[in-house]
């Protein structure tokens, strides 16, 4: 039969030669192998209790979910990368009335600040659940666990150990229970406003057990499907395929050079020929093939002398044998743009800009068009996660818990040009008069270590650094950039530090 140049016949490797057939099975083929990495994740940790207890089955085994944390690079950073975007860059107290009581302030600032581990690495944690798994726990803990004291501790809570338990009346979920060693552990909501026994579930009038008896408060937050009422998912669901298929991908890969080497060479056969095979079903082209090459191998320098076997091998006059070198890179072309488009749409899935991860190909940006992306990775991606996650904090323990209401929960922005743009802005409110120097503190959060003042003069307005009753009375101060004293040393200390700020801003 005539055959006109097609797939190669056969790949010559460094330790072997392989014909096309079995060559062309390591090829990226999803559709072909089972590529589910599920075999190798840890199991359900409640196999065997759902509908028991009340407890809900989630919609994904949250250990598997867990575990593709670790077997892919990409969505690993990503979880990652967002959970310190989200909550890595430390909080903020921010007054929400015109005149807040300073001890609410002092309050909560004791309660987060005391926290251990830090409150950053307690939320980064939660996110990282959050992140993978599509939802987070975070326990709180009562002082002596008594009805009439406030938390004390918060805690993150492992997600993939904990489950819901159903709510009968059909509204929000009220109870968990975590599975530890083979130990079940109850917490329940803060609102729930009966006591739960923490080994059992069950409920009872406040008062009624003993303070080691009761079960701790926890809240839940759930990345919303409209597919269940009692968890969330995820936002890697939709890229899985892509995680399966890289992973398929590499172990065929992996396999391939395991048992036949790195490509060297293709082998190409053109024209009329019929393969005739020897005694043990291989084609004596390839016998032909191995026994020139075995030749090289034992003296490298030597010529590659090859004959094309007679006619009574089943080829004919016009037969062509060509070998093309086979550069690993060249086979693997297909394999790596597969790989690139998988890797592209779990970033996708997780909204990160290629740059967060260090990824320069992804997106290869420079100027406004840098800062656009990362500004809109902040407002939509960021910005909308921080303000759920102050929103859960303000209400369950800045006001159930503490009952205040002047002062709220704010976690601070990873844009740093914006802050820098804030301060840039103060600090002119603050040349002109338009703004005292504890306005300034309370407008920044105190991020910078200086603390609002009683003293008199942190309470006044001042132009080019003169405080404004004194303008018509004496000569024009320097202006703020050169400014070197002050009317005490706490505006000196203000005005030392907002001098900084905004000079490293312009610098």
């Amino acid at each position: 039969m005539s055959k006109d140049r097609g797939e190669p016949f056969a790949i010559v490797t460094d330790s072997d030669i392989v014909t096309g057939d079995v060559y062309k099975q390591y090829s990226m083929k999803q559709e072909d192998r089972d590529t589910s990495p599920t075999s190798q994740l840890d199991d359900d940790l409640f196999t065997g209790q759902y509908g028991n207890r009340d407890i809900v089955k989630p919609l994904y085994n949250p250990s598997q979910l867990a575990g593709l944390l670790e077997i892919n690079t990409y969505h690993n950073r990503c979880v990652r990368t967002k959970a310190h975007d989200i909550t890595g860059n430390g909080y903020k107290l921010k007054k929400t009335t015109e005149n807040p009581d300073e001890e609410h302030r002092k309050t909560l600032k004791k309660f987060f600040d005391e926290q251990f581990p830090p409150l950053e690495d307690i939320l980064s944690k939660g996110e990282i659940d959050y992140g993978g798994l599509g939802y987070s726990f975070y326990e709180l803990v009562k002082e002596g666990n008594l009805h009439n004291t406030v938390y004390k501790y918060m805690n993150h809570a492992p997600a993939h150990t904990i489950r819901t338990i159903r709510d009968k009346t059909g509204g929000e979920v009220m109870k968990f229970v975590q599975k530890r060693a083979g130990k079940f552990v109850y917490f329940k909501h803060p609102f729930l406003e009966k006591d739960v026994h923490k080994e059992t579930g069950k409920e009872y009038e406040p008062g009624e057990l003993k303070p080691e008896e009761r079960a701790n408060d926890m809240i839940m937050m759930k990345n919303y499907t409209p597919r269940s009422d009692y968890y969330g998912i995820p936002d890697i669901i939709n890229a899985l395929g892509a995680i399966w298929g890289n992973l398929a991908q590499q172990s065929y890969n992996n396999e391939f050079f395991k048992n036949h080497g790195v490509p060297q060479y293709a082998v190409y056969i053109t024209g009329d020929y019929d393969l005739d095979t020897d005694e043990e079903g291989k084609p004596k082209v390839v016998s032909a093939i191995e026994e020139s090459l075995a030749k090289v191998r034992k003296n490298p320098h030597s010529s590659l002398v090859f004959g094309i076997p007679s006619n009574t091998a089943g080829m004919g006059e016009n037969v062509k044998v060509t070998f093309e070198p086979l550069a690993v890179e060249t086979k693997d072309a297909s394999f790596r743009m597969f790989r690139k488009d998988n890797r592209d749409e779990v970033i996708v899935a997780h909204a990160v800009p290629g740059n967060r991860i260090g990824i320069g190909d992804v997106q290869s940006l420079g100027g406004d068009t840098a800062y656009e992306t990362n500004r809109i990775y902040k407002e939509s991606v960021l910005n909308p996660r921080q303000k759920e996650i102050e929103d859960y904090i303000n209400r369950y323990i800045v006001q159930h818990n503490f009952g205040i209401y002047d002062w709220e929960f704010k976690l601070n922005s990873i844009d740093v040009d914006s802050i820098g743009k804030d301060i840039e802005v103060l600090g002119f409110l603050f040349e002109n008069g338009a703004a005292t120097p504890n306005d300034l503190i309370r407008n920044l959060g105190e991020d910078y270590g200086i603390q609002t003042s009683d003293s008199e003069n942190m309470n006044k307005f001042y132009i080019k650094g003169q405080p404004v009753d004194k303008i018509n009375s004496e000569p024009t101060a320097p202006s703020f950039n050169s400014i070197e004293k002050a009317e005490d040393k706490d505006v000196e200390s203000f005005t030392a530090m907002l001098k900084n700020r905004l000079n490293k801003k312009r610098g």
